[in-house]
């Protein structure tokens, strides 16, 4: 009767701890509403269709937008009610203000990315600003033979060289021997003897 009573009683919490869960599903505090991309193709926007948008996703219980100016889909056609606004016009940032009013009115945040999602660039940045990333070099390695490090491309500096176990799909780190101080563009060097395993060589 004892183990019958306690099972019971597990059934009981474990039906009101459902019970809690299921509300808090079902009606979810704003903070926890969902957010979405918002893309402004061309910025062929207006007023009346922003504040429509706006209306249709806090139906759906999206809390926060952010939006993505990107290029148009369309060119100008007035037949067709199509207008691409300037960006960063004083046309577009009414529109763009108007928006943040009518967001925060609705309790919706607004966040806008810089660019359109891709990477973007040109001739007015320098190396010094520009994106970058980790080029990693690997290339089968025999202690105590000769060795090239790979040919650096335009503004790529060494940041490591290490000799490592292993192949081209497993290597081990541990127990790796630095070799960045021996780093000379375009010229062979000497690796040092080592046990027979396999070994590569790691540029990064």
């Amino acid at each position: 009767m004892r183990a019958a009573r306690w099972l019971l009683c597990v059934a009981a919490l474990a039906t009101a701890g459902a019970s809690d869960w299921s509300t808090g599903f079902a009606d979810p505090p704003q903070s926890h509403d969902m957010g979405v991309y918002w893309w402004w193709f061309g910025t062929a926007v207006t007023k009346p269709e922003v504040t429509r948008e706006l209306e249709v996703m806090r139906r759906a219980r999206i809390g926060n937008v952010l939006i993505y100016p990107i290029y148009p889909i369309s060119a100008d056609d007035p037949a067709r009610g199509v207008r691409n606004l300037r960006y960063l016009s004083k046309e577009y940032l009414e529109v763009l203000q108007y928006t943040l009013v009518e967001a925060a009115a609705r309790g919706m945040d607004v966040d806008m990315a810089l660019g359109t999602g891709w990477p973007f660039g040109g001739p007015s940045v320098s190396p010094a600003h520009a994106a970058k990333r980790l080029r990693v070099e690997m290339q089968t390695a025999t202690g105590g033979s000769s060795a090239r490090f790979p040919a650096l491309k335009p503004d790529e500096k060494v940041l490591a060289a290490w000799l490592v176990k292993g192949n081209a799909r497993r290597v081990e780190l541990a127990g790796a021997i630095d070799l960045t101080t021996r780093f000379r563009a375009d010229r062979a060097f000497r690796l040092p003897t080592v046990d027979p395993e396999p070994r590569m060589l790691m540029t990064f």
